[in-house]
């Protein structure tokens, strides 16, 4: 996968993040559109510990990933 200019340059970890982030955007932008605060609370508690989770991943991966590069 070395030669996916996306993979070299942006990161599957990255993408994965900005993916949920962009779901709950607008699952949320949705729930305001349509005025429904019952529907936004069950989004932002569906979506919060995705995300959490997904970043936490990103950035334990990229700190790994500099640990080893700084050890070559």
């Amino acid at each position: 996968m070395s030669g996916i200019k996306l993979v070299n340059d942006f990161g599957i970890r990255a993408l994965i993040a900005m993916t949920m982030i962009t779901g709950y955007i607008g699952s949320a932008t949705y729930a305001i559109y349509l005025g429904n605060i019952e529907m936004l609370k069950s989004i932002t508690a569906l979506y919060s510990p995705i995300i959490a989770s997904v970043v936490t991943f990103y950035f334990l991966g990229s700190t790994l990933k500099d640990i080893k590069e700084e050890g070559n």
